[in-house]
């Protein structure tokens, strides 16, 4: 999914997969900042 370019300012802004995205990056990367994992993520 392409979000590059798009500001985050109200949740109206993006449609329901693009909000169940967001959370599933914000969670794997989460995990992986746990784990101590480094890398290029996106």
């Amino acid at each position: 999914m392409d979000l590059k370019g798009r500001s985050f300012l109200t949740l109206l802004d993006f449609n329901k997969e693009e909000i169940r995205y967001l959370l599933d990056l914000a969670h794997q990367l989460k995990a992986k900042k746990k784990s101590g994992e480094l890398g290029e993520e996106l």
